[in-house]
């Protein structure tokens, strides 16, 4: 049985790769919140493993190894937090805390159960794809709300912030998956995104804009 810790360093790689083809020592000390001097042991202790490669003066990736460890650990992450938005009540930040919690502790048994209990979900309440038990996944096409463009309309598909505090900000303002939302304008200077969400409009810094993504339904202009 793998360690909290490795788990922990191999789903934070997956996520740093799904938008790069590769990331680096200093990105995941960050994404974890360690030394860097930390992070570099704990990566060549993995890529030992045969979980992590890592060539010499280049970026980090996962192996198939390490993909599917990694592919085992969100299924269960994604399946805890199905279950504790849509049948505990819970908010999205509190969600994604326990969630982070319990996929160390659910076993591939409970797991599979957890499926049939929530009816086979495709994705989570973040708009996550859940994998399949045998590790395939599958990912739909989004547009980052940054990449948007102005006067556009578009539905929110997918939820990318990995923090507690991003989470619950988004959902306070209704940018959640199915939400239908309009880009009026992106402000100069990196400056915010002004966004209509219903009747309200709010203002979304780029940073956080870039943890949307959507489906464009009509370009405007």
């Amino acid at each position: 049985m793998l360690s909290e810790s490795t788990e922990m360093y191999l789903v934070t790689v997956y996520r740093l790769t799904t938008r790069q083809s590769e990331t680096t020592i200093r990105e995941i000390a960050d994404q974890l919140g360690v030394a860097l001097s930390s992070a570099s042991e704990k990566v060549r202790v993995l890529t030992d493993q045969g979980y992590l490669a890592h060539p010499w003066r280049e970026g980090v990736t996962l192996t198939e190894t390490g993909r599917q460890v990694a592919m085992q650990v969100l299924r269960k992450n994604r399946l805890a937090a199905t279950l504790l938005i849509r049948m505990m009540d819970y908010q999205m930040g509190e969600a994604f805390e326990d969630a982070c919690l319990l996929e160390h502790a659910i076993s591939d048994r409970l797991a599979d159960r957890l499926e049939v209990l929530l009816d086979y979900p495709i994705v989570d309440p973040y708009g996550q794809p859940i994998p399949r038990s045998d590790g395939t996944i599958e990912h739909k096409s989004a547009v980052c709300l940054i990449d948007a463009p102005p006067g556009c309309t578009a539905t929110v598909c997918r939820l990318d912030a990995l923090e507690p505090e991003r989470l619950s900000y988004l959902q306070t303002v209704g940018l959640l998956p199915g939400a239908q939302i309009t880009v009026m304008e992106i402000l100069p200077f990196d400056g915010p995104l002004i966004v209509t969400i219903g009747k309200q409009t709010v203002a979304l810094s780029r940073k956080l804009a870039a943890d949307v993504g959507v489906l464009i339904v009509h370009r405007g202009g």
